[in-house]
Order: structure tokens, then sequence, then C-alpha cells
């Protein structure tokens, strides 16, 4: 996927409650929408040309959000989009529609690991595994210098096999990584 343009301006910002179900944006159609914070939205989206359900991150405020909104959103996106692992989100695609960075990314069905413990107190063994799972995905962002920031249990999704995942890298920090040859 293309880098995200931050400084590409061809069409105005919509207001903030532009997305709606139904609607279609550079391939993708909005089914529902699944999550929300202070600086976007989230939506379980189908990818036209496959079929395939996704999940479509989007900033709300467009070209009216703070330089800083913009640069933490894509510094997110660059993040997820580095780390290749089985135990973390991964990123399909960066996009831009009608003035709103976007990012779409693999689709998680299994709900979160703050779900799995409010059911019930899970068996040490499976704990354990579960740990060990989520603690190689978080080393696989270290390899790369990158620090999660925000690893909680809202911040593990499952997929519809149950394999964890970590997610959201909004607060992520990118440290420099010395490589040293011998």
């Amino acid at each position: 996927a293309a880098p995200l343009d931050l400084e590409e301006k061809s069409a105005p910002a919509q207001p903030a409650g532009f997305l709606h179900q139904g609607m279609t944006i550079q391939g993708y159609r909005l089914e529902e929408e699944i999550g929300s914070g202070g600086m976007g939205t989230v939506w379980k989206a189908t990818q036209l040309g496959t079929n395939r359900l996704v999940a479509i991150k989007m900033i709300l405020a467009g070209f009216t959000a703070k330089s800083t909104e913009q640069i933490r959103f894509m510094a997110e996106s660059v993040a997820m989009a580095s780390v290749k692992h089985p135990n973390v989100l991964e990123v399909l695609e960066f996009g831009n529609a009608n003035g709103r960075p976007f990012l779409a990314m693999e689709y998680l069905s299994g709900g979160s690991l703050a779900d799995k413990l409010g059911e019930n107190r899970l068996e040490q063994k499976t704990a354990a595994e579960l740990l060990v799972k989520i603690c190689n995905g978080v080393q696989a962002a270290h390899d790369l210098g990158i620090v999660h920031r925000d690893l909680k249990p809202e911040n593990i999704l499952f997929n519809n096999q149950g394999e964890p995942k970590v997610i959201d890298f909004g607060l992520a920090k990118q440290l420099e990584v010395s490589v040293n040859t011998v």
C-alpha cells in the first residue's frame, strides 16, 4: 500500500457524522460501527473486490484535525504495518477518503481479552499460553524499536480461531534501533 499523503487536499472534510452503514469508501462498504474513540471510529466493512470482512479505522476530523492527531494516526499506521507477526493485527492498506485518512486492517471477530476475563477466570495453563503469544507479538514490535505503551486487555483482540492479536498502536513510540555488526 502507498504511504498516506497528509498534504493531499482534493476534497473538503466532511462533518463528523458523515460515515454511515452501507457507505462505500475506496473499495470498502461500511457494514457497522464497532468502536470509537477520541480520534476516530472503527467499522466492520466488506472489501468489495474480495468480499472479505475487514476493519476500517478512520480519523474523525479529516483536514480539520490538528496536525498532532494526523501525525499520531500516521505513526500508528506505520507502527502497526511494520510489525509482521501472527499475534499482531495485520494492516492491509492505508488510504484517504474525502480528506480523512483511514486504515484497513484484518477483522477480528473473537472479542477482547477484557471480555474473556470478565466472563470467567482463565485456567493457569490457558493464561500462560495466552501470555506467551501476546508477549511474542509485543517482542516482534520491540525488535523493530516500537514500544506499544498502551498494552491492556481491551487492546488484545481474538480472531475467530481464538488467536490473540495486539492492536491499537496509537500511543506507540518508535525508538532508534542500532544494529551491531561484528
